[in-house]
């Protein structure tokens, strides 16, 4: 039977500290750490000015850009969602954040390259749809998730069949 790695995000729009170890879940702390270390990376260069928008265009730098913290609250409430086993968004009015979701379809996933491939391929849509405009645009909506002002994170990872 095939089976998804479904990953879910969500992304709140105030500053936290980390609040260490989740318990209740098989993520692991470096795992974690692996998820608030590519997301600060890639924070990193649109603060610095070095990410690429459509047609080789570089995104003005960030001037609020914050490092990303990690929020053991936000990853029981995406451990909840994703036992629905849904690959769908939960409604906006049971949520205070933007939300974000990728399955690939598969007999086992790797959480180790497939969370962060998750959050390179929520980025790229800066690169293969952003443009220079104050507004948003349809079709970068995951990467403005990953890219906001102030973020706390919280991610699950299963395997659902």
């Amino acid at each position: 039977m095939l089976k998804f790695l479904v990953i879910l995000i969500f992304s709140f729009f105030i500053s936290s500290s980390f609040a260490g170890i989740c318990p209740g879940t098989d993520l692991t702390d470096e795992l974690r750490k692996t998820i608030v270390d590519v997301h600060n990376q890639l924070r990193s260069e649109l603060a610095q000015g070095k990410s690429i928008m459509k047609n080789n265009k570089t995104a003005p730098p960030a001037k609020n850009m914050y490092k990303m913290r990690y929020d053991c609250c936000l990853e029981a409430s995406a451990q909840s969602v994703v036992e629905t086993c849904e690959m769908k968004h939960s409604k906006h009015e049971c949520r205070n954040s933007g939300e974000n979701l990728w399955a690939k379809g598969s007999s086992k996933g790797d959480p180790k390259n497939d969370i962060p491939g998750a959050l390179k391929g929520w980025w790229s849509e800066l690169a293969n749809r952003g443009e220079t405009v104050p507004i948003y645009q349809d079709g970068i909506g995951h990467w403005a998730a990953v890219s906001d002002y102030f973020l706390k994170e919280g991610r699950l990872f299963d395997t659902i069949s």
